[in-house]
């Protein structure tokens, strides 16, 4: 189950800065898993420990959401807590939960992680941005390979 709070993370951080209308002078510039607990047998709790530049206006990002996709089946969900970027460049805790689909059972979420292959995997995600002047943007990105975004 960690690496799918890794590729839910990754995927999430990585596809921010691809949307450039919504995400100007945003930039990530490192991340890593701090932290990953059980808190089922089909769910997950981690931290991810980002580094973010931002020159662009102070933004909250909330209702954020991720669907992972294992060859175009649901594999897991995804959430993550809100979070304020202000500007300059700083570090921030992103906390969220990854919990397996109906149907995914721990042994398969296992077998997966034991054979991983980032090309079986799409995300879809959401999240809304909140800029300083009170505009909200709502982006939904659909169908993003995973292979886009993992450090090869």
């Amino acid at each position: 189950m960690k690496k799918f709070i890794v590729i839910l993370f990754s995927v999430i951080i990585a596809a921010l800065p691809a949307s450039a209308q919504y995400f100007t002078g945003f930039s990530v510039k490192s991340y890593k898993i701090s932290s990953a607990w059980p808190t089922s047998f089909r769910s997950l709790k981690g931290t991810v420990a980002a580094t973010i530049g931002n020159t662009g206006d102070t933004r909250t990002m909330s209702a954020i959401s991720a669907t992972i996709y294992r060859n175009g089946k649901p594999f897991a969900d995804g959430v993550c807590e809100d979070v304020t970027f202000r500007t300059g460049t700083a570090s921030y805790k992103l906390n969220g939960t990854v919990v397996l689909s109906n149907g995914v059972s721990t042994w398969d979420a296992i077998g997966a992680a034991l054979s991983f292959n980032a090309s079986e995997y799409t995300v879809d995600f959401t999240v809304t941005i909140t800029h300083a002047d009170g505009h909200v943007d709502h982006v939904v990105r659909k169908g993003i390979p995973v292979t886009n975004y993992l450090r090869r």
